[in-house]
């Protein structure tokens, strides 16, 4: 089974959790955002799949996320796509996606081949695409 979703807007990476006056918190922002990835991976299995069921054994996940140029960019690089490499770090995006998919798998200790990789391009395209597949 093979399942593809974009996610359209600036991707948010996963950051430590918060510690302080005993209790364990997470940024709104990221909580917002994995909610966003949870509910784009609700509607492509209502869309793709008729009955699913959690994946068993061996899950490889594609991660393509895009950024938008920084505004200092040269108007010839604007409309184009280039790999980024300065922060966010790719694996804090890749444990955004992969903690927002629990409903997908057991553990996500079943993904043992994982790609990600980071671009810049123009702004209709800011976002991430992730494919996931049973292997």
């Amino acid at each position: 089974m093979r399942i593809e979703v974009f996610i359209p807007g600036k991707p948010v990476p996963k950051q430590s959790a918060r510690f302080g006056r005993k209790r364990v918190w997470q940024s709104k922002r990221v909580t917002d955002y994995r909610t966003l990835v949870a509910s784009a991976f609700h509607n492509a299995l209502v869309t793709q799949t008729e009955n699913f069921t959690r994946l068993q054994g061996p899950v490889r996940v594609e991660i393509d996320a895009y950024w938008s140029w920084p505004k200092r960019t040269r108007k010839s690089l604007a409309g184009t796509v280039a790999h980024k490499t300065t922060r966010p770090d790719g694996d804090n995006v890749a444990k955004a996606v992969l903690d927002s998919c629990d409903r997908l798998w057991a553990d996500d200790a079943q993904v043992c081949d994982l790609h990600i990789r980071k671009w810049y391009a123009p702004e209709d395209q800011v976002g991430i695409k992730v494919i996931i597949e049973a292997i």
